[in-house]
């Protein structure tokens, strides 16, 4: 965001943010929230992906738990394609700056034969993000770099979430469960192809599938911080009094999820409460009333 301000010689009307100045998406998201089916929905540029290789095979196994949610297995021989022949998606015009994101669920001493695409694309930027055969966590730099690191999942079989983080001419920063796991000084940018798919589970040629649970793959065309992650995998809901009414508050990069009340603790019933984004935080104001009533955050 750019900020402006008048100068000294009149006086100050007003502060205002501009954003999105460029015609750019800021990436993509498939939160693999259908579970039936066999296409996916990417809820930032509105692409449609689909099974390529393989079919589809959806588990109500997710990093929430919750009722509802729903995750995709690969068995090493499945592909997911998203055509994006309008460009929809890519850097912001500025840097080279993105930010690659997914929850992962591999198999206890997961060591697949070959290195294994999480997610890929083609255009500017043009990346694979990959878990290598002894579970460190890679990206590649199209046409040819490949980068790996040192930042390895646990051989626990449990989900996790894994992040890297490219800085423009400085380099590429791996996270697992929000925490820092490598850094590798990358000081060469954004990669390209002519290639305008998304590829999911595997490398648009068909190579290096991927095995197990993927979900809530995601890309932003800027560098994100750790506060800014898909993590945990539910935000925490918190609250507190202002005045005589009650702030429910959660993190404002928090974008995918809904706030719902319900005056009984059940599976049903639920009904969506409005927020808004105030400094930095997603609120809702609450009046208190004498009839219980119970809040919960759910992914949309």
């Amino acid at each position: 965001p750019l900020s402006m301000q008048a100068s000294d010689h009149y006086p100050v009307i007003s502060d205002f943010t501009v954003d999105n100045f460029t015609n750019h998406a800021r990436g993509f998201s498939f939160p693999f929230a259908e579970g039936t089916g066999g296409n996916i929905a990417d809820s930032v540029a509105g692409l449609v992906g689909k099974f390529t290789t393989g079919v589809q095979t959806w588990r109500t196994d997710s990093p929430t738990g919750q009722t509802g949610d729903f995750s995709m297995l690969f068995n090493g021989a499945k592909k997911i394609s998203a055509a994006d022949p309008k460009q929809l998606i890519g850097t912001n015009g500025l840097n080279d700056d993105y930010t690659l994101q997914a929850w992962v669920k591999v198999a206890v001493n997961y060591a697949p034969a070959e290195r294994a695409v999480i997610f890929q694309y083609g255009r500017k930027p043009g990346f694979a993000f990959s878990i290598n055969t002894n579970r460190t966590l890679h990206t590649t730099v199209f046409p040819a770099k490949e980068i790996s690191s040192t930042a390895t999942l646990p051989n626990d079989g449990a989900w996790h979430h894994v992040a890297m983080v490219h800085t423009s001419g400085t380099n590429m920063i791996f996270y697992v469960d929000g925490a820092l796991g490598a850094t590798v000084n990358h000081k060469t940018g954004a990669g390209y192809k002519t290639d305008s798919t998304i590829t999911i589970g595997a490398a648009d040629n068909d190579a290096n599938f991927f095995t197990g649970n993927l979900d809530r793959i995601k890309f932003d065309d800027r560098a994100l911080t750790p506060a800014e992650f898909d993590f945990p995998a539910v935000p925490t809901l918190g609250i507190r009094k202002n005045g005589n009414s009650l702030t429910l508050f959660w993190p404002g990069a928090v974008t995918d999820y809904t706030l719902e009340a319900n005056p009984v603790l059940q599976s049903n019933g639920w009904t969506s409460v409005s927020s808004q984004l105030q400094g930095g935080e997603n609120q809702a104001i609450i009046s208190p009333t004498n009839i219980a009533r119970f809040f919960r955050l759910k992914q949309q």
